[in-house]
């Protein structure tokens, strides 16, 4: 599965997968790992999904206001520009965008340097972060594989 990391700082991705979910009628009572794994094997809704994607762009694209501060602040961009390349591969993998507060933002880039030994910035560790949500982190199954890019150095 695809989990791509935003901070509650701005989290226009987030906001654009969850309007396509509810614009397809996908059930949004239930966890955002539920709203996914439904999605996963359901080719409709991801044809229909993919198509207001495509079609409607700017319905589920739009600048977040206002944009906050966070200690990763190379990914504070208030239009997620690939967006459809990015939602795309993380509902057809069973994924969902993740929005991680500051302190997974501050404790990622801590494990990252004092832990892992990494020259690495709080943006190449928001990856990380992720994996300190609680949603995520509970949905991992013992037989999955898990990979974090660590990127951006320190400056």
């Amino acid at each position: 599965r695809y989990h791509p990391v935003q901070t509650e700082a701005c989290a226009p991705l987030y906001r654009a997968w969850d309007s396509l979910l509810r614009a397809a009628a996908v059930e949004d009572s239930t966890s955002d790992a539920e709203r996914a794994a439904t999605l996963s094997g359901d080719a409709g809704a991801i044809a229909v999904i993919t198509s207001l994607a495509n079609n409607e762009s700017d319905r589920f694209m739009y600048p977040w206001e206002p944009v906050g501060e966070t200690a990763a602040s190379g990914i504070l961009d208030d239009v997620t520009y690939d967006w459809i390349g990015v939602v795309e591969p993380t509902i057809r993998s069973g994924g969902w965008p993740v929005v991680v507060d500051e302190r997974a933002v501050v404790e990622a880039h801590r494990i990252g340097r004092e832990v892992l030994g990494l020259d690495v910035s709080a943006t190449g560790t928001a990856g990380m972060a992720g994996l300190l949500d609680r949603e995520l982190a509970s949905s991992i199954t013992p037989d999955e594989s898990i990979l974090v890019l660590a990127t951006g150095v320190e400056r």
